[in-house]
């Protein structure tokens, strides 16, 4: 049912597929109840999809991600000699609490070395960080993978099953960007979902497990002290922004607005 949809269904290089209870049953099986297994269904439909349709490269990312290749994506993958391919990974930063849409933001945090996040800890950067980490999604990046038969299973950063000879590289040419809870709806959405279990997910790491924690209680508290915590988890003060800048770990990337324009048949601009 999601409106995006029709949107979509404008470009020609465009696959929608709705994830319907006839979907489910041509899968052989019901709709999974953790969103991480209905995830790793679908990216392995998916990359059968694209094998049978000549697609040489796959890759699965989130609803609240984008590919941001900082030179040519095709000349990138072309010249690769690697069969599993990592991205440089960023974090969106919320700056407010309203945005237009999710893909506003302009300000990243860039994934830190161990003495970055000690430098900046010792400079007064506490606020930045929420149980020792510095990211508030996910710390792993997403991977390209070679459709030439030597990954076997994707999962949701990439390949789970792949040969022994498969050549696994990272590189900084593609950068993965994570818009994580970007404004405060979105945040709340997001993990209203996690309470009313309708995205309930059953893998989740100790510091996310922390933040559905402090959610569940401001929730039971009200809308002001939802917003609070909201501020709080994701709002940097500029004081911490100038030593994270100063110390490599805030970047600005600007996307080009038009792409993120919708008009009535599809989307403008090319996928």
């Amino acid at each position: 049912a999601d409106e995006a949809l029709p949107e979509f269904c404008g470009y020609g290089r465009v696959t929608t597929i709705a994830c319907t209870d006839e979907y489910w049953k041509n899968r052989g099986t019901l709709r999974p109840k953790a969103i991480e297994q209905r995830q790793i269904t679908n990216v392995n439909h998916g990359m059968t999809l694209a094998r049978g349709s000549g697609c040489r490269w796959a890759v699965h990312i989130d609803s609240d991600e984008l590919i941001a290749p900082v030179v040519d994506l095709k000349h990138v993958l072309d010249g690769c000699e690697a069969d599993v391919l990592r991205f440089e990974m960023f974090e969106a930063v919320s700056e407010r609490a309203a945005y237009p849409h999710i893909f506003a933001p302009t300000l990243f945090k860039a994934k830190p070395r161990r003495r970055q996040q000690i430098l900046a800890k010792l400079l007064g950067c506490n606020r930045s960080f929420f149980q020792g980490q510095y990211f508030r999604g996910h710390n792993t990046s997403k991977r390209a993978f070679a459709l030439n038969g030597k990954v076997s299973e994707a999962g949701i950063h990439g390949p789970i099953q792949a040969n022994e000879d498969a050549v696994w590289k990272a590189t900084r040419a593609i950068r993965l960007l994570h818009y994580d809870c970007v404004g405060f709806d979105n945040w709340r959405t997001k993990w209203s979902r996690r309470l009313d279990g309708t995205g309930y997910a059953s893998q989740i790491r100790p510091h996310r497990a922390e933040q559905f924690r402090l959610f569940r209680e401001a929730f039971e508290q009200g809308e002001e002290e939802l917003l609070c915590l909201y501020e709080r988890l994701y709002l940097i003060p500029w004081s911490e922004k100038l030593v994270l800048r100063a110390l490599g770990l805030l970047k600005t990337i600007t996307l080009n607005p038009a792409t993120f324009e919708l008009r009535t048949g599809g989307m403008r601009g090319e996928a």
